[in-house]
């Protein structure tokens, strides 16, 4: 296991200390559901999302308070399972109600801040090829235009992984650990915090 160290930025301290005030909240949960219709490859698709996971950093962070000072690690043993639902054999007028009642099962469950993943997925199956996909993170993560990003990735990463290509996922441009321009950027400052990751 590599963890890597950082401070957090402001708006991430303040999620950070409202989780405190609110411990187990749902608040600052947030949800998206796309709708897939045609074949699916499940395989390609959880691969896809490893994909991601590689690629964004903050996927795979958490954060914790260790000596009275607020850090978050960057983990490299952090998994997302597609958990699936299958609908297929209710009604098409029950379906929408279940599937609604699945996705806000899932935005209401918290999240424990010091163990990654901060996101969760959940494929339901409605029918031979019609699927809904859900996705619910914490808002310390990412934000709805964000997460509309994502989405747009995995898109992207399985259409290449189903005609047998590896996904081109290049180097992000800035990352947790890359050093500003502007030193004087604390929330992206990388410095020495003398913290140990949480077990």
């Amino acid at each position: 296991m590599n963890d890597r160290l950082f401070p957090l930025s402001f708006p991430q301290r303040m999620f950070w200390f409202l989780d405190k005030l609110e411990p187990d909240t749902p608040a600052y949960n947030l949800s998206r559901a796309f709708g897939i219709e045609g074949h699916l490859d499940i395989d390609a698709l959880q691969e896809a999302f490893r994909v991601l996971l590689r690629r964004h950093d903050i996927l795979r962070t958490c954060f914790f308070e260790s000596d009275g000072e607020l850090c978050q690690c960057v983990r490299d043993d952090v998994a997302i399972d597609l958990v699936r639902h299958d609908l297929s054999s209710l009604p098409a007028s029950n379906q929408k109600s279940e599937t609604l009642a699945i996705a806000s099962e899932e935005t209401k469950r918290p999240f424990d801040l010091e163990r990654p993943p901060l996101s969760r997925l959940r494929l339901v199956r409605l029918g031979p090829e019609q699927y809904v996909l859900i996705l619910v993170m914490h808002h310390i993560i990412t934000d709805g235009w964000s997460m509309s990003i994502l989405f747009k990735e995995i898109g992207q990463y399985y259409a290449q992984l189903v005609v047998g290509q590896q996904p081109e996922a290049t180097e992000l441009p800035l990352r947790l650990h890359t050093t500003p321009k502007d030193p004087a950027s604390a929330g992206w400052r990388a410095r020495s915090l003398g913290l140990r990751p949480p077990p």
